[in-house]
């Protein structure tokens, strides 16, 4: 007769796997009562022992707010621990306890414990202040605020495949813009109404073109090479720069801000480099307890037959809409 093993949770099948696979030897001697020395009860070839019962005694004792326990509660107790040795017996001459599910469950519960309690031992130095001063010396790009510039655009709707003379035309409503610009730049720090009259920018047309503090990189992505060097070329506030042909159309820039490379101070990031370094050695000594742990062992690979082994393929079949598989169904009825 075949005896089917139901999946348990994780947590129960290796508890359970745990129990099946510790065993007990049968006693050889007994006592008057017929319980081995020192045994409060025997049921089949497990015993249990008095240091067993007042565990359970105080489980039950911690649960309750009154601290003392009658004697029908010992009895009780007791009574909790024979059940479970009788399940327990049952389940291994159900052959349970040789389930290959149960045994690998119990095997990664046992690996994880080792682990959580292995490294839960290790300690590590903590970073010295020579540590965090080299640290924050060898990686300046990690507290340092890049230069920025902060301007304003203006660009002008053009194609290159028009007419000569209508490209002459565009230059020339370009240079006429730019220049009522350059009238106007003491009355505001970017362009203004300007830009929402003849800015094709959609992000920056009702903000006077001012499209924010970027990096030099920033600039260039958004708009450009040659508009990103136009800004940067410009040395001072207000300052407008020529029309430039990009592939956006024609367009200038004015400077309204240069803010400078900045580094945080040392006694700034202080805490966070320390942390920084404490979790790294923390790493550090995982991977070394893990490569000892292997070093003790020894180790064979069959390397012809790992590389035999065929790899997965992902199934690139987009998942079916719900209720798709019903409609098949009822379209075949």
């Amino acid at each position: 007769m075949t005896t089917t093993i139901p999946c348990l949770p994780t947590a129960t099948a290796a508890l359970l796997a745990l129990m099946l696979l510790s065993g007990c030897s049968r006693p050889k001697t007994t006592s008057e009562t017929g319980t081995p020395p020192g045994a409060v009860a025997q049921v089949g070839d497990r015993i249990i022992t008095a240091d067993q019962l007042e565990r359970k005694l105080a489980e039950r004792s911690n649960r309750r707010s009154a601290p003392l326990l009658s004697a029908a509660e010992r009895e009780a107790a007791l009574d909790e621990l024979v059940q479970f040795e009788a399940l327990l017996a049952g389940a291994r001459q159900a052959g349970w306890h040789t389930n290959a599910e149960l045994v690998a469950s119990f095997h990664r519960t046992l690996v994880a414990r080792f682990k959580e309690q292995q490294l839960a031992q290790l300690r590590t130095t903590a970073p010295t202040e020579a540590e965090i001063g080299t640290f924050y010396e060898q990686h300046p790009a990690q507290f340092t605020t890049p230069a920025r510039l902060r301007g304003a655009v203006l660009l002008l709707e053009t194609s290159q495949k028009a007419t000569l003379e209508k490209q002459a035309e565009a230059a020339g409503k370009a240079a006429e813009v730019r220049e009522q610009a350059v009238k106007e730049t003491a009355s505001t720090p970017h362009f203004g109404s300007l830009a929402q009259r003849h800015s094709i920018d959609r992000a920056t047309r009702y903000t006077g073109g001012d499209f924010g503090v970027l990096t030099a990189g920033e600039i260039e992505g958004r708009y450009g090479t040659a508009l990103a060097k136009a800004l940067e070329a410009l040395s001072a506030p207000a300052e407008i720069s020529p029309v430039i042909e990009t592939p956006l159309g024609l367009g200038f820039v004015k400077l309204i801000e240069r803010q400078p490379e900045t580094r945080r101070p040392l006694a700034q990031v202080r805490d966070a480099i320390a942390r920084q370094l404490a979790q790294a050695k923390q790493v550090q000594a995982e991977r070394d307890f893990l490569a000892a742990t292997k070093s003790k062992v020894e180790i064979r690979i069959n390397r012809p037959l790992l590389e035999s082994i065929p790899l997965p393929t992902r199934n690139e079949e987009p998942p079916s809409l719900p209720g798709a598989q019903a409609n098949t169904r009822n379209n075949s009825l």
